[in-house]
């Protein structure tokens, strides 16, 4: 089982991807947590390598996948 991976970011506290399923969970500063569906692993080592997580979220993310 993956572990999620953490972030010093304002915004995103930590982030969990599953391969299998293509979900993206994202845990948010605010206390907030989601999930997304159908999140490429691309998608996902974006978020993983850009130092504004919270702007790659807005960019790529929020409007663009359903919350699963």
């Amino acid at each position: 089982m993956n572990k999620p991976v953490e972030f010093s970011s304002s915004a995103i506290k930590k982030a969990l991807y599953t391969e299998k399923t293509k979900v993206l969970s994202l845990w948010f500063t605010d206390g907030d947590f989601f999930r997304y569906a159908n999140v490429p692993e691309d998608i996902y080592k974006g978020l993983l390598n850009d130092k504004s997580k919270g702007g790659f979220f807005n960019a790529f993310i929020r409007d663009d996948y359903k919350r699963a």
